[in-house]
């Protein structure tokens, strides 16, 4: 799927997902197998790095005193 669409749109695979997440989903492959299922895999472990980076852009500095 992701390479069918790279292919169409003539850019490589990893412009198209991250190789992070692809790696994670196909390592711990999700309950349902089919196309369906690994989408939602991506789309949830996409979600839950972007969550975890904003929690990080969104940190204060910390102040040294010294």
């Amino acid at each position: 799927m992701l390479t069918a669409f790279a292919e169409a749109h003539t850019i490589p695979v990893e412009n198209v997902c991250a190789p992070d997440p692809l790696r994670r989903v196909v390592w711990t492959p999700p309950e349902q197998t089919d196309a369906a299922g690994f989408e939602a895999a991506l789309a949830a472990r996409r979600a839950a790095l972007a969550a975890r980076s904003s929690r990080r852009c969104w940190r204060q500095p910390s102040r040294s005193t010294g």
